[in-house]
């Protein structure tokens, strides 16, 4: 089987839960549908392969050094500015509520 896309875990974000939404494949065209139907069988196929190639990436991102030489997202930052958006966002909808 050759490659058809890749994983990028050295770009990954945080995402609370709700601000996720679910691809609708028949909204795309054919062959872009069968692309995206492929991936998602793989990435169903190798879940845990891939859960722990996420979390070994994640804790080489942890360390400054590695996320210079493998050019790694600082999640912890990430995760604290995912955060303060949330709380932001939860205060701003409070005060429209009331």
């Amino acid at each position: 089987m050759r490659p058809i896309s890749s994983l990028r875990f050295s770009f990954m974000f945080p995402c609370p839960i709700e601000y996720l939404n679910q691809k609708d494949f028949s909204k795309e065209d054919k062959k872009y549908q069968v692309l995206l139907r492929k991936e998602l069988h793989y990435c169903n196929r190798n879940r845990e392969k891939i859960k722990k190639q996420a979390n070994e990436v994640y804790n080489l991102g942890l360390k400054e050094e590695k996320r210079k030489k493998f050019n790694i997202c600082d999640f912890k930052k990430l995760e604290e500015k995912c955060l303060e958006y949330v709380q932001r966002e939860r205060i701003s909808r409070n005060r429209n509520n009331d």
